[in-house]
């Protein structure tokens, strides 16, 4: 068996070549250039802009799961769902640079009614589009809005296919309802005749759902789905690890020496809460600044104080379990690592 993150990585740069084609401008590359240039130089202060946005629709979530940053690590913002208006202010504001918007981040992207006009908006101003979700939450015409709304990826996350192994580690989810509306969503988009969005199945391995790889293999045949990712699960609890060491990431093997990197979210992405809170990445889950991405100026938002220091920081700086970035695996790898 191949290691599951190197096929996951050649996965995802079919995918990423596809979106930099289809929304290649000259102003978005110069732009992705510079921001690789100072990203090379390791440069804190930044004259380049991001190319990859990451929007919150809501920090509401239905599924309880057992690694969430947002429970791990802990979240002071109250809970709330992004506005369409404010949302399209910061499409507004970075669509002559971003190549794409990630629609989730810590909430469950459809429990914002907006959703649909948002990734609509975003795709009328010409940029890529994902979402990722749970799938719990459709209720009647969802599937056919989110078929229809110009979407490029959509990955549905299910990790595991008995309703024992998924509600251990979406503990308040109901996969029989996941399946259902995965098979309603795959109807949708026959009868409309779309070749879009691209949909992948994604399962995070871990110790407890390894036995139903085979199945869920199964049941991506069934439905259809464009896609099957099998994910290596990224946690500090290595008890949930699973037993077939091809099954990890590469940097849970011990004999593996994998130097660590410039990391590409300081340089290349930010994310924006559903209030316009903003944070330099995806692994640090509380704003250090009170700059607003809806009204303050973006240059002082990615160049804040804090975003300045960790791009300034070492590595022996990043092995204390003080730092704002310990534990995380992203650096270990480059973009396609990610979720996209």
């Amino acid at each position: 068996m191949i290691n599951i993150e190197r096929a996951l990585v050649s996965k995802r740069f079919i995918k990423a070549a596809s979106l930099f084609f289809r929304y290649s401008t000259i102003p978005k590359l110069m732009n992705l250039l510079k921001a690789e240039y100072e990203r090379l130089l390791r440069r804190s202060t930044l004259s380049s802009r991001p190319y990859f946005i990451k929007i919150q629709p809501t920090n509401i979530c239905n599924a309880g799961c057992m690694y969430c940053l947002k429970q791990v690590k802990g979240d002071d913002s109250p809970p709330g769902k992004m506005a369409l208006g404010d949302c399209k202010k910061i499409i507004d504001r970075f669509k002559k640079y971003a190549y794409l918007i990630g629609f989730q981040y810590s909430g469950e992207p459809l429990g914002n009614e907006s959703i649909f006009e948002m990734v609509e908006y975003a795709h009328q101003s010409g940029i890529g589009t994902y979402l990722s979700t749970n799938l719990q939450e459709v209720k009647d015409g969802d599937c056919d809005k989110l078929i229809l709304s110009g979407l490029d990826l959509l990955t549905i996350a299910i990790d595991g296919i008995t309703q024992e192994t998924y509600g251990r580690y979406r503990q308040r989810g109901d996969i029989a309802k996941v399946i259902e509306n995965m098979q309603n969503l795959m109807s949708a988009k026959k009868r409309l005749k779309k070749i879009s969005p691209f949909i992948t199945l994604q399962f995070i391995v871990h110790k407890y759902n390894q036995h139903e790889i085979e199945g869920v293999r199964q049941l991506a045949k069934k439905t259809e789905v464009d896609n099957l990712e099998l994910k290596p699960i990224g946690a500090m609890d290595k008890a949930i690890l699973p037993e077939n060491k091809k099954l990890y990431r590469r940097i849970y093997v011990k004999k593996t020496r994998l130097k660590r990197k410039a990391c590409w979210w300081l340089w290349g992405a930010l994310v924006i809460l559903w209030n316009g809170r903003v944070l330099p990445c995806c692994h640090i889950v509380t704003s250090k600044t009170e700059l607003n991405a809806f009204t303050d100026d973006i240059f002082s938002i990615i160049n804040n104080p804090f975003n300045r220091q960790v791009r300034g920081q070492s590595r022996r700086e990043v092995l204390s379990d003080a730092h704002p970035c310990y534990g995380c695996l992203v650096p270990y790898g480059g973009i396609l690592q990610q979720t996209i």
